[in-house]
């Protein structure tokens, strides 16, 4: 840390330039920042306190006004002279002029010695010149955050005792530095402090020095993120709001800090293209090229509200790209049980008790893996967690919670078709398959390939998607036509209702169905092709179970008129229940049109 001597001839330019930061606020911003890197050594006690008041309160809108700063002005005597130069023109131009001389002379003066402090405290600021911050309000291990020259990484509290432990071999570097020019006995005394200063009690001293001291301390509760702006290992800015990259600057406070560095996008874009080459075969371009494009819009903190189904047999790549996004997306990632969308959870019936839902809050993926044959995923669960809303939840042993779901979407691999206990168009429309068609021929597999060819090279990874989301800036994702058809091919095959809509029976004016020949059709669809009957058993060939059918029809586009009644069976009494609007469908998809269909009695 350098230092600047203030002589006793320029304490009235002290006074008035620390009396303007009273009623200007970039001022004393300005200020705050400079004292990480410079002492200033006033030529008067008064001018340390109003120093220290500045820097003590200098996010306080109205200084002048609280309580706790008029009474230590008060206390000094000065309060009335500091109202009255805060409110001055003149007091910037001293302002200026005090600024001027400090930044003027930085680079003439000398570091000061870290051994020259008396306090250990102090002397760690000093080390320390504003590089390291502690962080309040955070949520995870994650305590502190470091300037490295290029970007600022994240520290737990032991990674931060390390820089102590730098802190004190610096010191004892400069002691040896000294001992040539020291009498023995201010050798010892010096030497005996700084080994006072090395130990438990010290480090935790420093420690906590920081997260006191307001020039320190960055309170993530009130942080600016600056949302889709992150830095990369290697120091590039990177905008994804505007697609600028520039080198980082310690005072951006960047603190979302990626793990990657950025490279050249020609030799990215290569690297990519090469190892990703052989899933051409396994998706076909469109669906390898819409993947690329839907990671490359995610990065840009774009929500689809979408459960995106990775859907094929074993050894079709899926989790390659499952782990390419796992690593891209870091902490803006959960992984979600398949469990937790189904029946099975008991989180479902109390939502107050579902910590899962919290671990999702804020996250841009929600990334899960087929589970056991049986699970039926629960339409409410899986609609909650695509509402694109905030959701209350209560995290283990904790309180309610809001839970933003705004950006989030899901990503789920599956070999199979999954069930829903039931399927509406609320549940459709936040769907999408992506079919893997093929298996990756036999002599080009490897079941360390992400490991081996993907992982240890993914700079270029990291950098090949920065630069492709940047081309999507401004732009829709398209959804090719082979993904839509996925889709629809994938969702006629989940929904046994649906599937039975499609092939069984049609929406038709003027024709009707017997309600039991309705329902066996429908059940026995379900049997021959191990679909999940939607109808509750206790209900089945009953008028309530009747009534689900058709209620469940009506949210099928097509057969939203469609109702059931009861008209007579032939007999003088007797009457049974028909849906009427709809008909049965022959092999050669003609609709069944017999009279007696059309012309029973109404």
């Amino acid at each position: 840390m350098k230092k600047i001597k203030f002589e006793l001839s320029e304490l009235e330019t002290c006074f008035i330039s620390l009396a303007h930061m009273f009623s200007n606020a970039q001022a004393r911003e300005e200020y705050k920042l400079i004292q990480l890197d410079v002492k200033i050594e006033y030529p008067s006690n008064e001018l340390d306190i109003i120093s220290s008041i500045v820097t003590n309160y200098s996010n306080d809108e109205n200084m002048l006004t609280n309580f706790g700063i008029v009474k230590e002005l008060r206390e000094i005597e000065k309060y009335s002279e500091i109202v009255d130069y805060a409110h001055s023109d003149i007091s910037g131009v001293y302002y200026k002029a005090f600024i001027d001389r400090i930044k003027g002379n930085i680079d003439k003066c000398n570091d000061m010695s870290l051994i020259e402090y008396e306090d250990s405290k102090q002397a760690f600021i000093s080390y320390i010149s504003g590089n390291l911050k502690a962080l309040i309000n955070s949520n995870n291990e994650y305590k502190f955050t470091k300037w490295n020259g290029k970007a600022w990484v994240m520290l737990t509290d032991e990674e931060s005792k390390i820089i102590y432990n730098d802190f004190i071999k610096q010191c004892e570097i400069e002691l040896k530095k000294i001992m040539p020019t020291l009498e023995k006995s201010d050798y010892s005394r010096m030497i005996k402090k700084v080994r006072g200063w090395d130990n438990k009690n010290r480090v935790n001293e420093a420690l906590d020095k920081l997260k006191r001291d307001k020039a320190h301390i960055i309170n993530l509760k009130y942080h600016n993120k600056k949302e889709n702006v992150l830095c990369s290992k290697n120091g590039m800015l990177i905008d994804l709001n505007t697609g600028e990259i520039k080198p980082s600057q310690r005072n951006d406070m960047i603190l979302n800090t990626s793990k990657y560095n950025l490279v050249d996008r020609g030799e990215s874009i290569k690297f990519v293209n090469e190892k990703l080459k052989l899933y051409q075969d396994v998706l076909g371009e469109e669906r390898l090229n819409f993947i690329l494009d839907l990671i490359a819009y995610k990065m840009l903190g774009k929500n689809l509200q979408l459960a995106i189904f990775m859907i094929g047999a074993g050894a079709t790549g899926k989790s390659t790209f499952k782990n390419i996004i796992k690593d891209l997306f870091e902490d803006n990632i959960t992984n979600v049980p398949y469990e937790y969308f189904t029946l099975s959870h008991r989180g479902n019936d109390d939502k107050s008790r579902d910590d899962l839902l919290v671990s999702l809050n804020n996250k841009l993926w929600g990334v899960s893996s087929e589970g056991e044959e049986d699970y039926i995923i629960s339409q409410a669960k899986f609609k909650t967690i695509l509402s694109n809303s905030t959701e209350m939840a209560r995290p283990t042993r904790g309180n309610l919670i809001e839970v933003n779901l705004q950006k989030l979407d899901l990503l789920i691999d599956t070999n199979t078709i999954p069930k829903f206990a039931s399927f509406d168009d609320a549940v459709n429309r936040r769907l999408l398959f992506v079919r893997f068609m093929n298996k990756i021929p036999l002599e080009k597999r490897n079941s360390n390939f992400y490991r081996e060819e993907i992982k240890p090279n993914f700079d270029y990874v990291f950098s090949f998607f920065i630069y492709r989301a940047i081309e999507m800036l401004g732009k829709d994702l398209i959804i090719p036509k082979c993904i839509k058809e996925d889709t629809v091919h994938n969702v006629k095959e989940m929904d046994s209702l649906l599937k039975f809509s499609i092939e069984v029976i049609a929406p038709v004016d003027g024709f009707m169905i017997d309600c039991e020949e309705v329902e066996k059709a429908y059940m026995k669809l379900c049997n021959d092709e191990d679909l999940l009957n939607i109808i509750p058993e206790s209900i089945i060939g009953t008028a309530k179970g009747y009534n689900f059918l058709v209620n469940k029809l009506k949210d099928l586009k097509g057969y939203e008129n469609v109702y059931r009644d009861r008209v007579r069976d032939g007999s003088r009494y007797k009457k049974k229940y028909v849906i009427k609007g709809i008909a049965f469908i022959e092999e050669d998809n003609s609709v069944f049109d017999d009279v007696e269909q059309q012309n029973l009695i109404k």
